[in-house]
């Protein structure tokens, strides 16, 4: 198995709900991915279901004919200043237009529902739990798997990786969008 991470492509900076779109230098970029995403030769996607982090894999998996996997243990972290920003309009729930626009996948997930009053300890459980589940599933394979997220879960989940997960952590640290990370 090889592990890689990527942070969604760009949005509306003043939109970070959970229908959020890409703008459209999202989309381009996202199209631009796929080549990235084919020199991987990634075989497997899993995705926050945040309307950005599925736009972001929607070319590649369109184009490779390869499900989404959504798992909610992928979903944005939101730290108490920015709670009263976070809403949904589908009560955080994948809407039907998204399922048929979108080759999405929502069977096996390990977490199934968005809490945005989660502390960071809760955050950085949750991320341990997926991280487990992938590495028991897949550690034997031959897949190579793109999670495809956020800024705060892909800093979560570098700093569990790199085993520098301590008091100085910072969960805020900037990410690049768009950029695809080697984790194993």
């Amino acid at each position: 198995m090889k592990l890689y991470i990527m942070r969604h492509c760009e949005r509306d900076i003043n939109n970070c709900s959970f229908e959020s779109p890409l703008i459209d230098i999202g989309h381009i970029n996202a199209q631009q991915l796929c080549n990235t995403m084919n020199l991987f030769n990634i075989t497997q996607i899993f995705s926050s279901p945040f309307l950005r982090t599925i736009q972001t894999s929607h070319y590649y998996s369109k184009e490779k004919k390869i499900p989404i996997h959504i798992d909610y243990s992928l979903c944005e972290f939101v730290d108490i200043y920015d709670k009263h920003l976070m809403y949904s309009l589908n009560n955080y729930k994948i809407c039907d237009e998204w399922r048929k626009t979108y080759n999405i996948d929502t069977n096996n997930m390990l977490y199934d529902k968005f809490d945005n009053s989660e502390s960071i300890d809760s955050c950085i459980s949750r991320i341990y739990d997926f991280l487990n589940y992938i590495e028991n599933n897949y550690s034997n394979t031959d897949e190579n798997i793109l999670l495809v997220t956020h800024m705060s879960i892909v800093n979560t989940i570098l700093a569990i990786t790199n085993k520098t997960l301590n008091e100085n952590f910072n969960i805020d640290k900037y990410y690049p969008m768009g950029l695809i990370t080697k984790i194993c």
